[in-house]
């Protein structure tokens, strides 16, 4: 979470837009390809590493496995990937960056990312990724001088990520051999498709908007250097909901009582944290945009704003995903949710990338997400899941937030310069929001048990009355 913001003030004021553009341009149709090859083999084997921790014959099948069926995928996708660049790209730059992307490409199976995950080794992972990012960050600096270094820049981008691929691999050797002799190549495709199903569907919307807008590199960086700042935010919760997801399905079937607490608790700590971070992005996003990109980045104040907003949307249905669905095993009800937002997607991104560029693309987003959540509240209620985490109380952080976010409006307006509205904005936002909270839940607890009581005295004297 750190390094974006590290980095992404000095790239932006040394490196082009269209140049960062450029490079994102490639990271899209990277990602596009990774994830048409990933084929589900990614969630299965994770899956089943995790379910066969203490068998080793049956570990080491799963892996031998599950990395000859990712290079086969690869293989084929790396024939496709090559024609597209040498048909239809003719800019040298942009070719050659492509090329780079490919040469990933091909040691993308080796990442096994899947494996440590299944063995929940997130120690290794944390300590990898931050050795690796920490060496990145100083070639940016040291090496990275003006515009004129843009192809190197996008090399150490490209060379890093292989880094962490072929350590993976090294590291994997110490723990599991793979062998020939235990492959299932038959059983793991058929036991991937559903997994793939639900790859398939995410393409629709996390890759389209991307690739629309990659007919404009201005357009396209302004996107996702907004969608960088959205995905800090699911940093902050996703923390929150993979921490208490394997207590939830364990005690799902136990104690129906500590599964409710658990729930409401994890809700009340997600709004807690997500909405005066989305109401304080969306006041400072001009302030954002032009401290960590400079005035290249000035017109995507509005996107960032709007992303922001989906980002409650997207939050929201991973909360239902992760802590509501899943646990209760009802996994299909994020298929089906997530098949509405890529149908809305696929409707919404063309008419709307094609009018207004990143903003469109950022609304076209926030339609989607809003339509698949509403289908997975839903589908939550058709299959009685547990539903007590909605309740009136919650409001108290949503009021707050609306206050907090007038107060930052104020202070804006008084103070001109946008390094001290930040230095001033937020120090005082995060106390307001903290003061309206202790009130608003104050209020809460002292007068809910009478309004409570008075209702339910009148939907009592009704039915008497009937």
């Amino acid at each position: 979470m750190l390094f974006p913001l590290l980095t992404m003030p000095y790239i932006s004021r040394v490196l082009a837009i269209n140049d960062i553009g450029l490079l994102n341009k490639g990271s899209a149709f990277y990602a596009l390809f990774v994830n048409i090859a990933s084929f589900g083999l990614a969630g299965y084997g994770a899956r089943e590493i995790a379910r066969n921790k203490n068998d080793a014959e049956k570990l080491k099948s799963i892996f031998s496995s599950v990395l000859i069926c990712h290079l086969l995928t690869v293989f084929v996708c790396v024939l496709a990937y090559c024609v597209y660049v040498f048909t239809f790209v003719s800019v040298s730059a942009e070719r050659l960056i492509h090329i780079e992307f490919i040469l990933l490409f091909l040691i993308t199976p080796l990442s096994i990312e899947w494996f440590y995950t299944g063995r929940e080794d997130f120690r290794y992972i944390a300590l990898r990724s931050l050795a690796v990012k920490t060496v990145l960050l100083i070639l940016v600096f040291v090496l990275i001088h003006d515009a004129s270094d843009f192809m190197l820049y996008a090399s150490i981008f490209i060379a890093a990520q292989g880094v962490n691929f072929l350590y993976n691999i090294f590291h994997a050797k110490k723990i599991i051999h793979f062998s020939f002799s235990v492959l299932q190549i038959k059983q793991t495709f058929l036991s991937s498709k559903f997994f793939y199903m639900q790859t398939l569907v995410a393409i629709c919307y996390q890759n389209v908007n991307q690739l629309l807008l990659s007919r404009n590199e201005v357009q396209l960086a302004l996107f996702v250097r907004a969608s960088a700042f959205t995905a800090l935010i699911s940093a902050l919760i996703t923390p929150i909901t993979n921490a208490l997801k394997p207590r939830l399905e364990y005690v799902f079937s136990r104690d129906r009582a500590q599964y409710e607490n658990y729930i409401c608790n994890c809700f009340d700590c997600i709004l807690c944290v997500l909405l005066p971070v989305i109401f304080g992005m969306v006041a400072l996003s001009e302030n954002i945009t032009l401290i960590f990109g400079g005035e290249q980045f000035a017109s995507g104040a509005q996107v960032l704003a709007v992303c922001c907003i989906c980002a409650f949307s997207s939050q929201i249905a991973t909360f239902l995903n992760t802590i509501i669905s899943t646990p209760a095993g009802f996994e299909k009800n994020t298929f089906w949710s997530n098949s509405v937002v890529a149908c809305v997607a696929i409707i919404a991104n063309p008419i709307l990338v094609w009018k207004l560029g990143a903003l469109g693309a950022a609304f076209a987003l926030l339609i989607a997400e809003t339509c698949g959540l509403i289908v997975h509240l839903i589908l939550v209620k058709k299959h009685h899941l547990y539903i007590g985490w909605i309740s009136p109380k919650k409001s108290k952080y949503l009021s707050s937030a609306l206050l907090m976010f007038c107060a930052v409006m104020v202070v804006k307006h008084f103070v001109s310069n946008i390094y001290l509205q930040c230095v001033a904005c937020i120090p005082f936002g995060a106390l307001t929001y903290g003061l309206f909270v202790m009130i608003f839940t104050k209020i809460f607890r002292d007068a809910n048990p009478y309004i409570l009581q008075v209702v339910f005295r009148n939907m009592r004297q009704e039915k008497l009355e009937k």
